[in-house]
């Protein structure tokens, strides 16, 4: 099946996840473990995996019974509830978060345009869509 240019541009709301993409949320657990003190019991790991995406998922760990991971905007990141939050669940959460941040730039870049996830980036790291409005300006001008 040929792709068109609907099917290459991504809503900056959505992660562009196949069925094969459990390795991500296995990444994404392995930091929820690691920096959160997400269990680390086979079946917790598995009922995340297999869940997501969903835009909430309650891991607890360190943060407590307030201790979420979010799926939003084409973003992952975790959170607690603020009544329970103090300088150490921040300092947690900060750096919780930012290991997330790095592992959805390694496997999925945004355009450097518009900012969305296409699963695959084409000229000067542009998604297909304003790469293709580049070169359209380019031959109007020409």
């Amino acid at each position: 099946m040929r792709e068109t240019l609907e099917d290459t541009k991504m809503n900056p709301q959505d992660l562009p996840m196949d069925d094969d993409d459990h390795d991500f949320w296995n990444e994404a657990y392995d930091i929820l473990v690691r920096y959160a003190g997400a269990s680390d019991r086979p079946r917790n790991r598995d009922v995340f995996i297999w869940s997501q995406p969903t835009p909430e998922f309650r891991f607890g760990g360190l943060l407590g019974f307030g201790g979420k991971f979010w799926v939003n905007n084409g973003k992952v990141y975790i959170s607690c509830y603020i009544e329970n939050s103090d300088d150490e669940k921040k300092a947690i959460i900060e750096e919780t978060n930012a290991a997330l941040r790095a592992l959805l730039d390694r496997r999925f870049p945004a355009c450097g345009n518009c900012g969305c996830r296409p699963r695959n980036l084409v000229g000067n790291g542009l998604c297909q869509h304003c790469f293709k409005e580049i070169v359209e300006e380019i031959d109007e001008t020409e």
